[in-house]
């Protein structure tokens, strides 16, 4: 009988044990919010023109709803119609204090909506992935986000900021 006692405490300490026993806190689960590629960077037509040395500014866009505690990674993709696109980079404006420059990239992992948007538009998509560093310097998710485009060599090629997105990953 004793020995029956033992073999049901033991078996309940293991059940208890392999359910987190109602003191361990939940496991962090991977989410991710963005704001889609699909809308105008003017927001009505077919994009702004970039211009020469100077930043070309979107209209600025709201993210809501996004319950990412810990942020892990941040990428933004604008989709740009340019012949050199060497020549530009790429702002977060908001919500960061210090602005962020960085160079682009060509994306691989839009989706064939985003792709047929921008191919509508003659134009491609780049991304720029923001460093560890600047991932600290965002407060808030759920604000006002905003990206411009410059053409760092004064020159006679133009081109079309035609949109651009967030994609935020991290811990809920």
């Amino acid at each position: 009988m004793q020995l029956l006692r033992l073999l049901c405490l033991a078996c309940l300490t293991w059940f208890l044990a392999s359910c987190g026993g109602g003191g361990s806190s939940p496991t962090p689960v991977s989410t991710t919010c963005s704001l889609g590629l699909t809308t105008y960077a003017d927001t009505n037509s077919s994009g702004v023109n970039i211009l020469q040395n100077a930043p070309t500014n979107a209209v600025a866009r709201p993210l809501t709803g996004c319950d990412i505690s810990a942020l892990q990674s941040a990428q933004v993709r604008v989709c740009l119609e340019h012949s050199r696109v060497d020549e530009l980079a790429i702002q977060i404006v908001e919500p960061l204090t210090s602005p962020q420059w960085g160079n682009l990239v060509a994306d691989t992992t839009a989706s064939a909506a985003e792709r047929n948007f921008c191919a509508f538009n003659n134009a491609s998509i780049y991304t720029l992935m923001l460093p560890n560093a600047v991932l600290s310097g965002i407060q808030s998710l759920n604000t006002s986000w905003n990206v411009a485009v410059i053409d760092r060599n004064n020159n006679t090629n133009t081109g079309t900021f035609v949109s651009w997105s967030v994609v935020l990953s991290g811990l809920k």
